[in-house]
């Protein structure tokens, strides 16, 4: 997908945003056709979520953000209706952060940075409460990147740079791990602080199970379908004290292994 200010693209009419096929680069049958700027695309499974600064897009009123169907291109009934502009969007297990310039999102106060629900546009009670415009978010595992600049300074590129999250670190002091030969897809890791990492692209039924050096079953961590986006899973300190064991992490059809280390 293509997002800037334009008004064809390949011989076709597209207003400032379009799809394009991934193998010919020619825009294909799916315009939303917005009345303004798009500044930020996130799609996850079969929706394209969009921000930026417009009043009608997919066929109906939006105010600077919509969520629309990847195969139509229609808006859907996802509504949170910003006061101000998008400039970025991540989306990760079922939740749709956003970040612009703004002070009230789904009709409550937010400053600059919210939380959405990814199916009803409900603002959940995430809320960093910054007092700069937010241009960047990137999401590793539980914690959330976040970069942008304060306009009324002395520059407008004048930046900064956070990160939040509730994430607590388990007890361990080093690690190592190898990487078995398998396919890496999933971006699958064990972090130095206890955790395993791995995104998805689209929904999936996910489990994590942990096996000592003989190959007995030690634990299973999970165990269920999940949406896409990053994931983390923490280590809990009860099932493995100290050595070497086998982490198998099924996604779908798919399996990836890694032998890692605890040390305490």
């Amino acid at each position: 997908m293509q997002a800037d200010l334009f008004d064809s693209l390949g011989g076709q009419p597209r207003r400032n945003f379009a799809a394009i096929d991934a193998q010919t680069g020619n825009a294909i049958d799916w315009n939303p056709n917005p009345h303004g700027v798009i500044n930020a695309i996130a799609a996850c499974q079969n929706i394209v979520y969009v921000g930026g600064e417009f009043d009608n897009i997919g066929g109906v009123k939006r105010r600077n953000m919509a969520a629309l169907d990847a195969s139509t291109g229609k808006a859907l009934n996802w509504y949170p209706d910003p006061n101000g502009k998008i400039y970025s969007i991540a989306v990760s297990q079922n939740i749709v952060y956003v970040g612009g310039d703004f002070d009230s999102i789904a009709g409550k106060a937010r400053a600059e940075i919210a939380a959405l629900d990814a199916q009803t546009g409900e603002l959940l009670d995430w809320n960093p409460d910054l007092h700069f415009n937010v241009s960047c978010i990137e999401i590793s595992g539980n914690t959330i990147y976040v970069g942008g600049y304060d306009p009324y300074g002395s520059s407008k590129c004048h930046p900064y740079l956070a990160q939040f999250g509730e994430y607590e670190p388990a007890p361990i002091q080093h690690y190592s791990h190898e990487r078995f030969p398998s396919d890496n897809q999933f971006n699958f890791t064990f972090t130095k602080n206890g955790s395993f990492q791995y995104k998805l692209s689209q929904k999936e039924k996910v489990s994590l199970q942990l096996f000592d050096i003989k190959g007995r079953k030690i634990a299973e961590l999970l165990n269920e379908n999940q949406f896409c986006g990053y994931h983390s899973v923490k280590l809990p300190s009860d099932k493995i004290t100290s050595g070497a064991f086998l982490a198998v992490l099924k996604i779908g059809n798919s399996a990836v292994k890694r032998m890692s280390f605890v040390i305490r």
